[in-house]
């Protein structure tokens, strides 16, 4: 077994969020392995719209982590 992270591995992924409206992940998103996931589950979508969300979320998420100090 590796110890490498593969974001593929997380159960998590096999979510169908087909049909689900979007929401703000940023909040969520506060570690890299979870921002590594989002981002692999959102380009899987094969949506420029829906990534192009996403990396606006994980922007979010770094920008608040950063004024925490």
């Amino acid at each position: 077994m590796t110890d490498k992270f593969n974001p593929e591995d997380m159960p998590v992924l096999n979510l169908n969020t087909t049909g689900t409206t979007r929401y703000g992940a940023s909040r969520f998103l506060d570690t890299p392995e979870a921002i590594a996931a989002y981002l692999a589950e959102s380009m899987k979508a094969d949506d420029t719209k829906n990534f192009i969300h996403a990396l606006a979320e994980v922007e979010k998420s770094l920008s608040r982590h950063r004024c925490r100090g």
